[in-house]
């Protein structure tokens, strides 16, 4: 089986999910092409990497303004380009899939001309992010975005062999007309989940005897906001809370520069992220403000075995169906207030030693779980050749 993704940035959040995929399809027998915007940073061998010749004379704001009449497409010069090369990899290659990778609708596009002029090959459109119900421009009234963002998601559903969602958006999608493919939908979610990973510690305390909590990601603006998070360890006695990623925030940077609990540190490689994960106490996830984003970073922590502290707005975290199923974390509303939180938090944190002894739910068994690992994509991939 002969696989080609396309998707915009390789080096992405989204674009980790395509390169774990991959490694873990090329594992077992399969061979892969990425073609992407971008140089990868990392390569994994056996892997062909491939990029479109692209330069944008135009800044990204002023293309969406220039393309707002059909939105969400933002740069059809960069389809046109990724058709191209895609093309040519195609009829190279002997390719036997295409599978187009959202956030990025112009790799989708581009996906569903080359399955035009290939009609041999299968196409599958990969959202590991929401398109329907999903971002929307502050330019733009949301009702107006939603229609022609279902507008678009139906016309990529009707090309599609295969369309995968995730879970967080499969009960707006199947109550939308989508529900007319409903055939062609599968549901799977963010594939970081590793069954397998091996680097897993017992908790370790660091020189000032207080637990060391990480968090590892990027905090855009008006999507993941550290404000209650930062508030809260300020307060605390017994945890510090280390930092690691691009920070939509400075100005709480200098806000919290003279407390000793909180430590902004930047961003930092993949491999050194792996090394402060592996040797953190407790592991932060921010809750996104768009309920439909899940922020992939919980199925890492539970790789690594972490307990998680996850601090969510409004009234549920998107992330809690998972973490219950997994066991070992706590959720925080950020609608609490900080003297009845710091008392739950004091609690669960006292009780550590205890809770880190204990043995957490054999995730291994979970069939729930299981749909955020790379082998439930690759096995779903097998199905579709299978029907070829």
């Amino acid at each position: 089986m002969r696989v080609l993704f396309i998707i915009e940035d390789i080096n992405s959040a989204t674009g980790f999910c395509v390169q774990k995929v991959a490694k873990t399809m090329s594992s077992r027998g399969c061979d892969i092409d990425i073609l992407s915007r971008y140089e990868s940073n990392e390569k994994i061998d056996g892997i062909s990497y491939y990029t479109a010749n692209v330069t944008d004379k135009i800044p990204i704001k002023f293309q969406i303004l220039l393309n707002i009449y059909r939105w969400p497409i933002k740069n059809m010069k960069l389809v046109k380009e990724f058709t191209k090369a895609g093309n040519s990899i195609v009829y190279n290659n002997n390719t036997d899939i295409v599978i187009s990778v959202y956030n990025s609708i112009e790799a989708i596009l581009a996906g569903i001309s080359i399955k035009k002029s290939n009609k041999s090959v299968k196409f599958v459109s990969y959202f590991l992010d929401a398109l329907y119900r999903g971002q929307y421009l502050k330019i733009m009234p949301y009702k107006f975005s939603d229609y022609m963002s279902l507008k678009m998601q139906s016309y990529i559903l009707e090309n599609s062999d295969t369309m995968i969602i995730m879970r967080s958006v499969k009960k707006q999608v199947l109550s939308s007309k989508l529900v007319n493919y409903k055939d062609r939908i599968a549901i799977l979610d963010i594939p970081l989940l590793d069954f397998n990973n091996k680097k897993r510690r017992n908790h370790i305390r660091n020189d000032t005897n207080k637990l060391k909590c990480v968090y590892i990601g990027s905090l855009p603006r008006n999507i993941r906001d550290p404000k209650y998070l930062l508030e809260l360890f300020s307060k605390m006695e017994n945890a510090e809370l280390y930092l690691y990623g691009i920070n939509g925030y400075p100005e709480y940077v200098k806000q919290y520069e003279n407390c000793d609990n909180i430590h902004f540190n930047g961003l930092i490689s993949k491999e050194e992220a792996n090394i402060k994960l592996e040797n953190c106490d407790i592991a932060i996830n921010i809750s996104n403000s768009i309920s439909t984003m899940l922020p992939s970073k919980i199925f890492e922590y539970m790789s690594y075995d972490k307990f998680i502290l996850s601090i969510y707005k409004g009234d549920n975290d998107p992330c809690s169906i998972y973490l219950n199923e997994y066991g070992k974390y706590m959720c925080i509303s950020e609608s609490e207030s900080f003297d009845n939180v710091l008392k739950r938090v004091n609690l669960w944190i006292n009780s550590f030693k205890v809770q880190n002894n204990k043995k957490n739910n054999d995730i291994c068994s979970s069939d729930f779980l299981y749909k955020n690992t790379p082998e439930a994509f690759v096995e779903l991939m097998e199905k579709i050749y299978e029907k070829k």
